[in-house]
């Protein structure tokens, strides 16, 4: 393999544009250039005029950036079919496309181009049969929506295929109600099980999308809570060298009033109060934080409950 130095303006662009969209520059990229060159040269193949990108079109852009006039490449003649696999398969590794990218470029490489079965394009770009069928029926739903939300959808890149798939296999329908998952999933940095939880809401309880994201948080913090209390039950049976029943009775104070506060947090949402909660992770409580007096509230619960002490 010999590397050469190719000057900027013979390189004419990608040999095919499987992204939709110009990413923002990578400030860590140009830092890493700048400071210790070019690591791995670019690949290229020649043109009519010229060459044309096969691998590192990012870092043929920040070279660009950088004003730099040539960049060391590898020059060789490679068909359309070998290019595109090769783009496709970096692209891919490095997690440079969105769902729906991917998705366009196999369609274009079974559909379009007939360069191959299926299963011969799983085996090219080292991933399973079901992932590329589960890309493409992807990209045939989002078919089926506005241009708008299709251009949102293609454009994000916080929403992975997993969530899309979510919203697919929960039958969400409507576009609207689409778009505020998708914002959801953004702003709130919902994970593909919370987004699972989220659609199950909206469908089966026909609520909004953001009481059904405020519904799942609240209960994600509950679990963590009573997952941390229930640990050092467990710490405290193991370390302890006391009599078993006075542990058990020591912690089972504990437990009691971490649920008594839940149980007052689900009696305010009942009632249709509005709370505030925050979860500190070094305690294994929840904790008001908009200056609700916990302790009257533990009181009063108590007193209801029959409890003592």
């Amino acid at each position: 393999m010999r590397i050469q130095d190719i000057h900027i303006s013979k390189i004419k662009g990608p040999a095919f544009d499987i992204r939709t969209e110009t990413r923002d520059d990578d400030p860590d990229l140009l830092a890493s250039i700048k400071t210790h060159g070019l690591k791995q040269p670019i690949l290229v193949r020649p043109a009519k005029t010229g060459y044309q990108i096969v691998a590192g079109i990012r870092r043929y852009q920040a070279f660009k950036k950088l004003r730099y006039k040539s960049i060391p490449a590898v020059v060789e003649k490679l068909d359309d079919k070998t290019a595109f696999e090769i783009m496709l398969t970096e692209n891919i590794q490095r997690r440079q496309l969105t769902p729906l990218e991917e998705a366009k470029a196999y369609k274009i490489y079974l559909a379009d181009r007939h360069w191959g079965s299926l299963s011969e394009l799983a085996k090219q770009i080292n991933k399973s049969f079901s992932y590329i069928t589960e890309r493409i029926a992807l990209l045939d739903w989002t078919h089926e929506l506005p241009k708008e939300l299709q251009d949102e959808i293609f454009g994000s890149r916080k929403v992975s295929a997993s969530h899309l798939q979510e919203i697919v296999r929960g039958k969400i329908e409507k576009p609207e109600r689409i778009r505020q998952v998708i914002k959801a999933i953004e702003k709130q940095d919902l994970t593909k099980e919370q987004t699972r939880e989220v659609v199950q809401l909206i469908k089966e309880r026909d609520v909004s999308v953001e009481r059904a994201v405020d519904a799942v948080k609240v209960a994600e913090r509950a679990r963590v809570a009573a997952e941390e209390v229930a640990d050092q039950l467990k710490e405290a049976v193991v370390k302890t060298g006391r009599d078993i029943k006075e542990v058990e009775s020591s912690e089972r104070r504990r437990l009691l009033e971490n649920f008594m506060f839940l149980g007052s947090v689900i009696e305010s949402i009942q009632s249709g109060k509005i709370f505030c909660v925050t979860h500190e992770s070094e305690s294994p409580s929840l904790k008001w934080s908009c200056g609700t007096p916990v302790d009257e509230t533990h009181e009063a619960l108590k007193r209801r409950l029959g409890l003592r002490g």
